[in-house]
Parts: C-alpha cells; sequence; structure tokens
C-alpha cells in the first residue's frame, strides 16, 4: 500500500488570545483499494494572561480514522 505523512505546525497570535499554538501530525496509510487508515496527533496550549493562568491548559490529541469507500 501506499504510506502518507503530513506534518502542519501553526500558530494564532492574537491581541485578545496572546499565547495559542497548534501542532499536529497525521499518518495515513492506504490497506487496500476501498481501505485507508489514519492516525494523528495533536498538541494545543493556550495561555491567558488577563486571568492570572486560570484558562490555561495543554492538550494532547490521538485519534484514528477508518474510511471505506465503496
Amino acid at each position: 500500500g501506499q504510506l502518507g505523512c503530513d506534518l502542519v505546525a501553526l500558530d494564532y497570535p492574537s491581541p485578545l488570545r496572546e499565547g495559542r499554538a497548534l501542532v499536529s501530525a497525521t499518518l495515513s496509510r492506504r490497506l487496500n483499494k476501498n481501505l485507508r487508515a489514519s492516525l494523528r496527533y495533536g498538541y494545543y496550549t493556550y495561555a491567558d494572561d488577563s486571568a492570572g493562568g486560570q484558562r490555561d491548559y495543554d492538550a494532547h490529541v490521538v485519534y484514528t480514522s477508518l474510511q471505506y469507500r465503496f
């Protein structure tokens, strides 16, 4: 099968919401003519100085998908 990998890095600075960032990576593989599987990882972070750090967070997200085409 074919193996594909995609890496995307984005930063969203804003005067109202400083410190927001996202990094994600996707690995996908075609298993056969009709079936594709993928694995995705994302890291999200947010820091809000106006709230004294009470709304700050770091998040790790992992998910998979399986796609079947008729």
